[in-house]
């Protein structure tokens, strides 16, 4: 891609709104020498992208954050949700929250966790290992608070 698009030898066009066949042309040869037709692995870095907050989105830390234990046996009888500018996409069963992958390294109560959360929006658990997960990390980055 170091290589500019030139069009020397372009000619005057009657219609300069459109892209020219010959620039067209370029870029069409350009992506298939990068091999840009492999969506499978462009997903995941595209659904990260998308799963992004907006720039001006503001997470505020729990002011008297829960223990990991507490946190366990609150989320018991209380709804876990999404901040409201958090955002969650699910690719593969693998969900994306605010451009992070959340089931890397998860044992398989979180993974279920997130896919449920991200699901209904919503999470009332009595999953163990969840203290310590990346679920716990979302509630304290204020990803994810419970709801009033």
């Amino acid at each position: 891609m170091d290589q500019k698009f030139a069009d020397p030898k372009q000619r005057a066009t009657h219609h300069a709104d459109q892209l020219p066949d010959a620039l067209i042309n370029q870029l069409s040869s350009k992506l298939k020498e990068l091999k840009l037709d492999r969506i499978e692995e462009f997903l995941p870095g595209i659904t990260a992208y998308l799963s992004d907050p907006k720039q001006q989105a503001i997470f505020d830390a729990p002011k008297n954050p829960l223990k990991p234990k507490d946190f366990q046996k609150k989320l018991v009888c209380s709804k876990l949700v999404p901040h409201p500018q958090t955002r969650m996409l699910n690719l593969n069963r693998q969900i994306y929250c605010n451009g992070e992958c959340m089931g890397k390294g998860q044992n398989a109560a979180a993974k279920q966790a997130w896919r449920a959360l991200a699901k209904s929006k919503q999470l009332t658990a009595n999953l163990q290992d969840l203290a310590e997960s990346s679920i716990y990390t979302a509630y304290l980055s204020g990803w994810l608070v419970f709801e009033q």
